[in-house]
């Protein structure tokens, strides 16, 4: 069986304040259920997984990740653009509904 993962990783103005410019996310699919603690690998870039909601509207897993590796460009928009023309969306997507969560703190019904 085949599970659609929605990954979602912040995308930092900077670094040394962490103020968050936008969220980028990107459609995969595995051959498991996604948990906590998978580390991701697409292309160069690991991202480990920090917590997982299954969206039971739109039957997708969605995953909070935190970047492994430092692939970004030299300012927030040249990080855009190569996120972009990496397949990955920039900006929001909602926020599922009916889910069910599983992360590192505890579990939702």
């Amino acid at each position: 069986m085949i599970y659609g993962v929605l990954i979602k990783q912040h995308i930092y103005r900077n670094f040394e304040t962490f103020e968050l410019g936008c969220n980028a996310y990107k459609k995969i699919e595995v051959p498991f259920v996604p948990y906590v603690g998978l580390i991701i690998n697409i292309g160069l870039n690991s991202f480990t997984v920090k917590k997982v909601v299954w969206d039971n509207d739109d039957g997708i897993f969605r995953c909070n990740t935190k970047s492994e590796g430092n692939f970004f460009k030299d300012t927030f928009d040249e990080e855009i653009i190569f996120l972009q023309k990496e397949g990955w969306e920039i900006g929001s997507i909602k926020e599922p509904n009916t889910y069910i969560s599983i992360d590192e703190e505890k579990t939702h019904d």
